[in-house]
């Protein structure tokens, strides 16, 4: 659902400019299907040691990681 969300809004800039915000729209809505209902979510991080991450952290710390490398890639 979310890669038809991102290639939905890939198709409609392509014909007509959007903005920035409106690109960062879709991106944000298929990245929170992939969080809410796909369940993904970063519980922990692992630098020497692993740090198990409380979910008011990991939640939004995966949304910003998507929205992040699904940007990087646009």
């Amino acid at each position: 659902m979310s890669a038809l969300i991102v290639l939905l809004f890939g198709v409609w800039d392509d014909r007509a400019t959007l903005s920035p915000g409106i690109k960062f729209l879709g991106q944000l809505i298929a990245v929170h299907i992939v969080v809410l209902v796909g369940g993904v979510e970063i519980h922990s991080l692992t630098f020497a040691l692993r740090v198990e991450l409380p979910e008011i952290v990991g939640a939004p710390l995966t949304v910003l990681f998507l929205l992040g490398v699904t940007n990087a890639i646009n």
